[in-house]
């Protein structure tokens, strides 16, 4: 079946805007274009444009989902995958949501919320189990005293330097800064610091900061924090950790 620009849109919440842009940077090219100008999608088109709006709501950037769809494998495997993650973060938000309503229903009865229910959800230590398998379990028990140990104010600061970086990266992304370039250097290092804290003080290797570098991009909960610059990020990272780390 054939679709019109402006029923795929309709069908999948999308502007027409959108559309023409994924088509023009060779993400999602129409079927064909009619005379008039109007381009025209097909069935595959609509499967193509379901997995790529899934992989920009993981915080995917459009280098990074260009990446994934050429590569495409099985594409039931593929979305079996998308889908598995999205029940992954459906139930951390429901646990936000729980909480959230937990502190609404204490404080309008004038009571005070029980504290271990006020952040789950919000907890920093679902990462714990990668950090486990990558890193080790030393690392990983460092890792979480460290951050029990920074207090409310400290944490939001480890917070804030990261939102820094982030867009700090994604302004140089949108400038087209190259990644080795010496300001892509200096956020790199600021990178290099920010992982070297939550490591109690010891700097990642080279391998390590590339390893880092790529999960920032494969995984969608690390990648959401530095969309939409994950690829730009990554080549960044891996750049500084060639040329400047051992």
């Amino acid at each position: 079946m054939e679709y019109g620009i402006q029923e795929v849109a309709r069908i999948a919440g999308v502007s027409s805007r959108t559309l023409r842009h994924y088509d023009q940077v060779g993400l999602l090219p129409a079927l064909r274009s009619e005379r008039n100008g109007y381009r025209v999608y097909d069935d595959a088109s609509l499967g193509r444009l379901q997995r790529i709006l899934l992989l920009r709501d993981l915080g995917v950037g459009l280098d990074e989902v260009r990446r994934i769809l050429e590569h495409p494998g099985d594409r039931v495997s593929a979305l079996e995958t998308h889908r598995s993650l999205l029940e992954g973060e459906r139930e951390r938000l429901d646990r936000m949501i729980a909480s959230v309503d937990h502190t609404l229903g204490a404080w309008r009865e004038g009571e005070e919320a029980m504290a271990e229910k006020m952040f789950d959800g919000f907890d920093h230590t679902r990462f714990e189990g990668e950090v486990r398998e990558r890193w080790g379990a030393d690392r990983q028990r460092a890792s979480s005293d460290w951050w029990e140990a920074l207090g409310d104010d400290g944490r939001e600061a480890h917070r804030a330097e990261q939102r820094a970086i982030a867009a700090g990266f994604a302004a140089l992304a949108d400038e087209g800064v190259d990644p080795a370039s010496p300001e892509a250097r200096s956020l790199a290092r600021r990178q290099l610091d920010w992982v070297s804290a939550a490591w109690g003080g010891r700097r990642p290797t080279a391998a390590e900061f590339e390893g880092l570098a790529e999960m920032y991009v494969s995984d969608p909960r690390f990648a959401s924090a530095y969309a939409p610059a994950t690829g730009y990020v990554r080549d960044a990272l891996a750049s500084f950790a060639r040329d400047e780390l051992e």
